[in-house]
């Protein structure tokens, strides 16, 4: 019951997305995902939309782990710069350092490492993508009714400025609390814990401090990785913007959260939690055999 509530609740909220579009006209919706384990909790949604009738088209790199062709589904891959074997190592290296144990000034340098390897590959994917005249001449020659993607990499709400089409996003949170400070959310260092701090949202002063130590850090390891976005996004939309800015545009947040879990914060009115949708490709445990002694 769960899993068919949660597969309503996202598509419902889709669907009502689109304006115009009703349960009897389908519509045209371009997916532009983030790779990983970002794209395998996308697809549930994306498929269950194509199953609804609606023209799914994906736009990914040619070298990808999980992102492949689909019956439900058009996809157009364009090329990138590295290999899938480098985004498997960069994946693999990142995901063993964060549950590494580590002083924390050495930990912030490895993550900054880390980090700056990642935003290389991922931001010659954005490049790529918005320099690829052949296909972003056909998505302008496509009708699409919304585009759904996933803002932890903005290069599909940079596709959406371009195309003038309003867009709803499917994520986590983005780093560095960008998704708060984008949707005008406040983020009070009282009690919302920053990410990799490993507090709670009750805190002592000298926690609030750390708090504080965490929020500072967080702004030297974001800007390593976003701020190429915002001189790529005023360079392709032609005028001046800043990221935060074309962020805070999304019709629809589809937030990948559920309090169960996490810590309460303040959140606007177009926030949707679909918490439970990291359920949805669930498997069955083992059955393991107790034998009584």
């Amino acid at each position: 019951m769960a899993k068919m509530f949660h597969y309503v609740q996202v598509t419902a909220v889709l669907f009502f997305s689109f304006g115009y579009v009703t349960f009897v006209e389908p519509g045209n919706v371009l997916v532009v995902p983030v790779e990983g384990s970002h794209w395998l909790s996308m697809r549930a949604v994306v498929d269950m939309l194509g199953q609804k009738g609606h023209q799914i088209f994906v736009v990914a790199p040619d070298f990808n782990i999980h992102i492949q062709a689909s019956e439900g589904y058009r996809i157009k891959l364009y090329p990138v710069s590295y290999s899938r074997e480098d985004l498997q190592n960069h994946l693999k290296s990142f995901a063993a350092e964060v549950f590494t144990e580590r002083p924390l000034l050495q930990k912030f340098m490895k993550i900054h490492e880390k980090m700056k390897h990642g935003a290389a590959l991922m931001f010659d994917t954005c490049v790529r993508l918005l320099n690829n005249k052949e296909l972003i001449r056909t998505l302008e020659e496509t009708t699409f009714d919304v585009i759904f993607t996933d803002p932890v990499l903005p290069c599909g709400q940079i596709l959406a400025e371009h195309l003038a089409v309003p867009s709803v996003y499917f994520l986590r949170s983005i780093f560095c609390h960008k998704d708060a400070i984008s949707s005008q959310c406040p983020i009070p260092l009282s009690y919302v814990p920053r990410q990799l701090s490993g507090l709670a949202d009750h805190m002592i002063f000298p926690q609030r401090l750390q708090n504080l130590f965490f929020e500072i850090v967080s702004h030297f390891l974001c800007d390593v990785l976003y701020s190429p976005y915002q001189q790529l996004a005023s360079e392709f939309l032609q005028r001046e913007v800043s990221l935060h800015e074309i962020l805070g545009h999304a019709a629809i947040w589809l937030m990948r959260l559920d309090f169960a879990f996490d810590y309460t914060k303040p959140v606007m009115p177009n926030m949707v939690f679909i918490g439970g949708i990291n359920c949805v490709q669930r498997k069955p445990l083992n059955q393991v055999r107790i034998l009584s002694i």
